[in-house]
């Protein structure tokens, strides 16, 4: 009987050995199934930042037109002056002598670069009107915008990017004679100023005409650009 005991006790313990084995690799074989060691690609994400700033920055390179003293020629009544657009310096008198003092490199008019990287929208004002700057009887004073390089890409463009600034949002036409305007933000010239180098600058020339009965003295005033970044408008 003892003997058959201990044989049964061990094919007992036999038998739940097996069960606790069996259990044991099923619990396994689950956990493997539902994720622990799935068998799917991973991945770990990285990201790369950086932060570029714009600069709308614009620089008078000649900042002054200084025509001296002069006088008006006998029996005339009116004298015009006029910066030059082509040439070395010099200044269109007529009913008059006066002779342009030259600044830097001989300029005929104030020149304007873009410095910075974006275009920007250009406006003119002037400090003073024509009759509060000469006086007398119909006098004149207007400026002119021209570009600095027409033969490729224009440094004055229009609104939408084109070269024709007469007529599109108020632009005036480049290379016309205008007269000055003193209320802010001034008068529109460039919807969109070039900041590419070369194709960067523009000339902004001055005409007066001086009336007999106009002021004496020393005569001053002072051109104001106001700007921002294209395609503006600016207020």
């Amino acid at each position: 009987m003892k003997s058959e005991n201990i044989i049964l006790f061990i094919a007992a313990f036999a038998a739940i050995s097996a069960l606790l084995s069996a259990g044991f690799t099923y619990y396994s074989a689950s956990s493997f199934k539902e994720g622990m060691i799935t068998g799917f690609a991973s991945q770990a994400n990285a990201t790369v930042n950086l932060t570029i700033s714009t600069l709308l920055s614009l620089n008078f390179t000649t900042a002054k037109i200084d025509w001296g003293s002069g006088t008006f020629n006998a029996g005339s009544t009116r004298a015009n002056l006029t910066t030059v657009k082509t040439g070395a310096g010099s200044v269109n008198a007529v009913g008059g002598t006066w002779v342009i003092t030259l600044v830097a490199n001989g300029p005929y008019g104030f020149i304007l670069e873009n410095v910075g990287s974006v275009n920007a929208t250009l406006n003119l004002m002037t400090g003073k009107t024509a009759a509060t700057f000469l006086g007398g009887t119909s006098p004149v004073y207007q400026f002119n915008v021209s570009v600095m390089n027409a033969t490729n890409a224009p440094s004055c463009l229009n609104n939408t990017g084109g070269t024709d600034a007469g007529g599109n949002g108020g632009l005036i036409a480049l290379d016309v004679w205008t007269d000055v305007n003193t209320t802010s933000p001034g008068t529109p010239i460039c919807g969109r100023f070039n900041f590419i180098n070369n194709f960067d600058g523009i000339r902004v020339g001055v005409h007066l005409s001086l009336p007999y009965d106009g002021f004496n003295g020393t005569l001053t005033d002072t051109f104001t650009m106001t700007y921002c970044l294209a395609p503006g408008p600016c207020t």
